[in-house]
């Protein structure tokens, strides 16, 4: 479960991103990362129900299905945006693209993590 924690180093880095080159660049990088750090600090209550309604139940199907690699989490994390896209989106773009940057940082951090706690050394 500290794979969401990830999102505190990536939105961190991309608000310092979005500061340095935004259509309104910002001169003020503390008060960025301050409000960065605020906003996934506050998001982090709708990622952990969302990874175990939908990340446990993804990563224990590519197990069984001896399918659990990198590319194929990524993927699982990134269908239901595919999905939401193919089916015809049609909110502004930018939140989207934001959510799914966070879900595939999320699939990152838990990736790393299951590698880094969970695997048996030989």
């Amino acid at each position: 479960m500290i794979g969401p924690l990830a999102l505190f180093p990536a939105c961190t880095l991309l608000a310092i991103v979005f500061a340095l080159f935004g259509s309104q660049p910002s001169k003020s990088y503390l008060d960025t990362i301050v409000f960065s750090a605020a906003m996934v600090g506050g998001s982090l209550f709708y990622v952990y129900p969302a990874l175990l309604v939908y990340g446990v139940p993804i990563s224990i199907l590519l197990k069984k299905f001896n399918v659990f690699n990198l590319p194929m989490v990524l993927l699982a994390s990134a269908t239901p945006f595919i999905i939401n896209i193919s089916i015809g989106w049609v909110e502004p773009i930018g939140p989207f693209f934001l959510i799914c940057f966070g879900s595939i940082v999320v699939a990152i951090g838990c990736w790393y993590t299951d590698l880094l706690f969970f695997k048996n050394k030989n």
